[in-house]
């Protein structure tokens, strides 16, 4: 491995989230989507689930390792993946799953993976602030073309969901 590559690495890791792992399954984002609560604000939706309302028993355990975001999330708060195992629920009690969902309508491939980026990258700031338990799914109202939100617009409006949500440990 060459510096550059390495050093590019150390910068890369330093800019993942730390206590967040990444939602990927039509599952998890249909039982945020059917079992949570939503916010909605000028240009995002927040969708929320408050994983530690969920029942724990085992065979819920089981269940959810084996078949939903629980099981197969990565612990990102060592980098080690000791949340892969069948019924062990510890990533979500160390911290939180992020999804987000961007339409078609909100226009081409460009500007969707720029409020993915957004998004991602404003949540990575305020993450140490966010209370623990939580799944979030933030989903992008569509917008064909208007304008599209800069960074701090994004950053404004979800903050002011995790808010509302209560899901803030101390007001940002």
């Amino acid at each position: 491995m060459t510096k550059r590559n390495r050093a590019a690495k150390v910068v890369f890791s330093l800019l993942t989230m730390k206590y967040t792992a990444t939602i990927k399954k039509k599952v998890d984002f249909t039982r945020v989507y059917n079992n949570g609560k939503h916010f909605s604000g000028k240009h995002l939706v927040l969708h929320v689930l408050n994983e530690n309302l969920i029942d724990r028993t085992p065979d819920a355990a089981i269940y959810s390792a084996k078949n939903t975001a629980i099981g197969n999330l990565k612990c990102n708060t060592m980098g080690n993946t000791h949340c892969n195992a069948i019924g062990n629920t510890q990533c979500i009690a160390m911290g939180n799953a992020l999804g987000i969902a961007i339409s078609k309508k909100a226009g081409n491939s460009v500007r969707r993976n720029r409020m993915k980026r957004l998004i991602k990258e404003n949540y990575r700031q305020i993450e140490g602030q966010v209370k623990n338990g939580y799944l979030f799914v933030f989903t992008a109202k569509a917008r064909p073309g208007g304008c599209a939100p800069g960074f701090y617009d994004i950053r404004r409006e979800m903050v002011h969901l995790l808010t509302r949500a209560g899901a803030c440990e101390r007001p940002l």
